[in-house]
This record gives C-alpha cells, sequence and structure tokens, in this order.
C-alpha cells in the first residue's frame, strides 16, 4: 500500500511495518545518480519485499543478508511477491556495483538512497 508523504509521520518514531502503507513520493535512484524516481512508482502495485542495509559492502551485509534474499528470490517470487528491494544511503553507482558484485540481477534490485530522502520517511534511520 502507498501513501503520499503529506500522510506520513503523523507520529513521531512511526516505523514501516509488514503490510504497511510506504512513502511514494520519496525520490530513490537506480542504476545510476541524477535518475530520480518516486518509490511509489518504483514499487508499483504488487506484493513487494523493501529491506534496507546501513551500507553497501559491509560485511555481514554483502556475506549474509542480501545473499539470503538473492538465493531465495525465485521461491518468494513464485509464492506471489513480484519485486525484491534493497535500499541503501549510498550512491546509485556503489547500489549498482554491490548488486553486480553479489550477483543481484533479476532477482534484488539495489535502490539507492543518497539523501536518506526515503530511511528518513520510514523512521529507520540513525547515526
Amino acid at each position: 500500500r502507498q501513501k503520499s508523504m503529506a500522510a506520513i509521520g503523523d507520529k513521531a518514531g512511526e516505523r514501516i511495518t509488514v503490510g504497511g502503507i510506504i512513502p511514494a513520493d520519496v525520490n530513490v535512484q537506480e542504476g545510476k545518480p541524477g535518475e530520480q524516481i518516486k518509490f511509489g512508482d518504483l514499487i508499483g502495485k504488487g506484493k513487494v519485499i523493501v529491506t534496507g542495509v546501513p551500507a553497501a559492502f559491509s560485511p555481514t551485509c554483502s556475506e549474509t543478508h542480501i545473499p539470503g534474499y538473492i538465493a531465495k528470490a525465485d521461491d518468494l517470487k513464485a509464492k506471489g511477491v513480484t519485486e525484491i528491494f534493497c535500499i541503501s544511503v549510498n550512491d546509485a553507482f556503489v547500489m549498482k556495483a554491490w548488486g553486480k558484485a553479489l550477483g543481484a540481477e533479476g532477482k534484488v534490485r539495489m535502490i539507492a538512497d543518497p539523501a536518506a530522502d526515503l530511511t528518513k520517511a520510514m523512521y529507520v534511520a540513525f547515526d
């Protein structure tokens, strides 16, 4: 489900949950910097998985977290998941290179949130 940013954040600290409303009006990047796309347009109306990591190329995320989604992508899609997204506060070049290094193409879409706009809209930002 999607909701415009005007309606998100009425309660301080409200986080996105399973089945929750995704902030649709936030710009993210895929592929290369400068090509902004609204997150709502990117995710469409299907059943999606959105996972976030603190940094691309970090050891645990590179060895465990995202490879698990890559390995199970076909099983998840067979169960009705239309897309799997990995979000990180990195630029689009870094996310593309990380996805290539992990073999994510066609399985997990690597999405850049360089200014942390989506991260903040989901109340999951931290220092």
